[in-house]
């Protein structure tokens, strides 16, 4: 469907109809319940989507935009080794001034002088076994009843 979405590249012709079938969860803040949050869903409960934008996405640039935010971050954090920081201030401006909106050339030359920072400060930053990482998080208990099952698992899970 995406690429019905993008006429002039997926050989469709414009002015061509097209349908998109959206998802959507709707349910309110506090739960489906009819009156109130722990009653029974209210399955003739109707919500209308009066608004709907198209965007067309990249994971490259979605990546290089990542990379860029991390720079910027790194630069601006606390206890970071100063030239580190300066060095990732330098190279994110080199990137941005490398990058031209509707050039995919200078994307990938972006996302390259971002690669190279990472690239020279992986083994510094890491400790000699790599990183560990323990995630601690938490659910509230309320969410199986508030919501549909299925709606629970996408707020929840």
């Amino acid at each position: 469907a995406l690429s019905a979405l993008m006429p002039g590249e997926a050989g469709i012709a414009a002015g061509t109809p097209i349908v998109v079938y959206v998802e959507m969860a709707c349910s309110s803040l506090c739960g489906d319940g009819n009156g109130t949050m722990i009653s029974a869903p209210d399955t003739n409960r109707r919500f209308t989507l009066s608004q709907a934008h198209v965007r067309r996405t990249s994971q490259a640039l979605e990546s290089l935009r990542l990379d860029l935010t991390l720079m910027l971050e790194l630069s601006q954090a606390d206890g970071v080794n100063e030239l580190v920081a300066a060095e990732a201030l330098a190279a994110a401006n080199r990137a941005v001034n490398a990058f031209i909106v509707d050039d995919p050339a200078s994307h990938a030359a972006a996302a390259a002088i971002a690669r190279e920072f990472f690239d020279a400060h992986r083994s510094t930053a890491a400790p000699a076994g790599g990183h560990e990482v323990h995630a601690v998080g938490h659910c509230h208990i309320d969410c199986a009843w508030l919501w549909r099952y299925c709606e629970t698992k996408r707020k929840a899970a």
